[in-house]
Formats: structure tokens, sequence, C-alpha cells
């Protein structure tokens, strides 16, 4: 688990037509999810390190709506 897999998760969930389109089928409304739907795709990190990657990344709806889940973990 790390930072680094998060950043790595973000920017494919951002670059990734494929992803995106399973990341809205699934719609993972909850953080948990959102980590299970990661860990599903092989990036396996914490909901901590996935806080931090996410200051690495500029506001675009959908990290948005990720941001959202994040603040209500912490």
């Amino acid at each position: 688990m790390s930072v680094e897999t998060a950043r790595r998760f973000l920017h494919q969930l951002s670059t990734n037509q494929g992803l995106q389109t399973h990341f809205y089928v699934v719609d993972p409304h909850t953080l948990d999810k959102l980590l299970e739907f990661a860990r599903g795709k092989g990036f396996i990190f914490t909901a901590e390190e996935l806080e931090t990657a996410l200051n690495d990344f500029p506001s675009t709806p959908l990290l948005d709506s990720i941001r959202a889940r994040a603040r209500v973990h912490a």
C-alpha cells in the first residue's frame, strides 16, 4: 500500500476512458466502495493514502467527487 499506488490509480482514472466508464457504472458512492473498486483493479491503498494523493491532482468533477468521499471519512 502506498501513496504512489493511489496516485497511479487517480492518474489512470483521470485518463483511461474505459476505467472511467466502469467507475460510473459501478458508482462506488462510499469511501469503502471506492477502495474496493480500486482494489479490484489492482490498486491497493488506504483512505489516508488516497487523501494525500488527491492533493497532487487538479480539481475535476470526477476527482472532486472522490475528494468528497475522502472528506466524509476524515
